[in-house]
């Protein structure tokens, strides 16, 4: 007789990263392609400007919190670590608004 496989231990902590970094790049290829179209619609050089500052800021927070939470998620590593990026990813963008 064989006896079910037990489930890993942090297996939950896994699904709450990987669902949680899910999130994020389905929200960050949403705001990135309508910034940058939007962006590139527009006729003001000021507008442009703002709409490619604001992409680029995504991106960086992108692949510095989410990217990395994300492959760690995928390969089961490091989950507390990936966990913190992922939330950090969403808790960054508040706090630099806030107190700068």
């Amino acid at each position: 007789m064989t006896e079910p496989t037990a489930r890993p231990a942090h297996s939950g902590l896994r699904i709450a990263v990987l669902v949680l970094a899910g999130i994020e790049t389905a929200l960050f290829a949403v705001v990135a392609s309508f910034v940058l179209y939007q962006a590139l619609l527009s006729n003001e050089q000021l507008s442009r400007s703002i709409g490619w500052a604001i992409a680029g800021i995504a991106a960086a927070l992108f692949a510095v919190f989410t990217l990395p939470a994300l492959i760690l998620g995928i390969r089961g590593r490091w989950l507390k670590t990936a966990l913190l990026l992922a939330i950090l990813a969403v808790a960054a963008p508040v706090l630099l608004s806030r107190f700068t």
